[in-house]
């Protein structure tokens, strides 16, 4: 992919951006004074789960656990650790999970069976308000309708499941108006009608040590739950998926990796040791996400191998992880590169599971790419405000450099910060700021980015 500097063109920026942000934050101030306090107390139902899994005292409510040991990002709403469960009163009666109740009932009677389902819609409405190519503004979002089969409850099949997924994708985003090498939207993935973009078979051995998994996915966020953590292929807790967290491709994965969508692959996840992971993959490099298998999708592939453990200094746990992977392209010559990553809580509230302060670090060298070196950091507090105990404030910073060429300049830098309030267990919004840094690589102005992102999971 080449680049190109282009100059910044100015033109005239709708007031209506920060109207709806000041209703956001005078919703977001109304919902911490109106609160009326969380019952703590185990077991009870309503929490914020989005694939009606039956209910439990610890669980991970996001992402979902809707694979059966596998973690695929966003389809639920909580904010990727294992909680309490607990029901919250924002308003005299109960929450329910989801907006209709588990599909009004359906759900639950399809979970006894072996079926778990989720139904989930993100929108983000965005701005660019200074810098860039030139300010603009946009809507962009997508759906995804999940589905894990467990085929051990369905047909006795032990450690056998299928995982199958829909989505659709709307997209006018302020990317271009950016010019980011590190896309500032990556909650869209363009103009897509309604696709099966994943769909695969896995099967767990020995008592989950080996998990093995076939079919059609996307490596880097469709994770394992390993001890607690999101792991595999550049997978954590903290940064991963746009759905829930951040917004700049920067701070959701590594750009040094050139991932591709989701396409045909193979995964083998081991676990040798208690807490030491190894895992491998090869996948196809010329697929679409939206086409269920192309004429060219075996032609090409990139290949990875990952090892990392989960340690618990302290009782906090961590995920630490190194990686290596080589990948041929459709039209340009094959590369390689290595990557490193970390996610940690350092700071837990007493009397809670996961509230408190937890930090993420990654880096990445590519040999021939336009990204060539990267690295990230930032954090996450949950529960910062008192009887906001679910609400997450997080801080990112990432840089990519290029090392020249037919860049203006060496690197690129994206500052991002977001506050995500739980308003129901089925709704959540999300205020972001972000500040972009020599845009592109080129000579242009520092873009400054506003935005609103909600999520519903019905």
């Amino acid at each position: 992919m080449q680049f190109i500097c282009s100059n910044k063109i100015d033109i005239a920026f709708p007031d209506k951006l920060f109207v709806t942000l000041g209703i956001l934050v005078v919703l977001m101030a109304g919902m911490s004074a109106n609160v009326r306090g969380q019952d703590l107390g185990e077991g009870n139902a309503a929490d914020e789960g989005g694939a009606g899994k039956a209910k439990s005292e610890v669980r991970v409510v996001a992402p979902v656990p809707d694979q059966g040991g596998s973690v695929p990002a966003g389809d639920a709403s909580g904010s990727g650790h294992v909680v309490a469960n607990r029901r919250t009163y924002l308003r005299p009666h109960p929450e329910r999970d989801t907006l209709t109740n588990h599909y009004f009932g359906l759900g639950s009677k399809l979970n006894e069976i072996g079926i778990e389902s989720t139904l989930d819609l993100w929108v983000l409405y965005q701005g660019v308000v200074e810098g860039g190519l030139h300010t603009d503004d946009g809507s962009s979002g997508f759906y995804r309708f999940s589905n894990h089969f467990d085929l051990e409850k369905m047909f006795g099949l032990r450690g056998t499941s299928i995982f199958a997924r829909v989505e659709s994708s709307w997209d006018d985003s302020i990317n271009e108006a950016v010019g980011a090498l590190m896309p500032v939207d990556e909650l869209t993935e363009g103009d897509e009608d309604i696709g099966l973009t994943h769909l695969w078979f896995e099967q767990t051995i020995l008592k989950k040590r080996i998990r093995m998994r076939i079919g059609k996915q996307d490596v880097s966020v469709d994770a394992f739950d390993f001890h607690g953590q999101n792991a595999s292929f550049d997978a954590m807790s903290y940064a991963n998926f746009e759905g829930t967290q951040f917004l700049d491709l920067g701070l959701i994965n590594n750009p040094s990796i050139p991932f591709p969508e989701s396409g045909p692959s193979a995964v083998l996840f081991v676990e040798p040791i208690d807490r030491i992971y190894v895992a491998v993959a090869g996948v196809s490099t010329t697929a679409d996400a939206f086409t269920f298998i192309g004429s060219d999708d075996f032609n090409k592939w990139m290949y990875l191998t990952e090892a990392g453990f989960v340690t618990q200094p302290g009782g906090l746990p961590g995920l630490y992880y190194a990686g290596y992977w080589y990948s041929q392209f459709k039209d340009t010559p094959s590369t390689d590169g290595m990557y490193l990553g970390m996610a940690q809580l350092l700071y837990r509230e007493p009397g809670t599971k996961e509230q408190g302060l937890g930090v993420f670090a990654r880096y990445g060298y590519a040999s021939d790419l336009a990204i060539k070196q990267f690295w990230s950091l930032g954090g996450q507090y949950e529960g910062l405000l008192p009887g906001r105990d679910r609400d997450i404030l997080a801080l990112g910073w990432a840089q990519s450099f290029t090392g020249g060429g037919e860049f203006d300049e060496p690197y690129e830098g994206a500052i991002e910060t977001y506050y995500r309030a739980r308003v129901t267990s089925w709704l959540h919004l999300s205020a972001h700021i972000q500040y972009i840094i020599n845009p592109g690589s080129c000579d242009i102005d520092d873009a400054v980015t506003l935005g609103i992102r909600s999520q519903i999971t019905f």
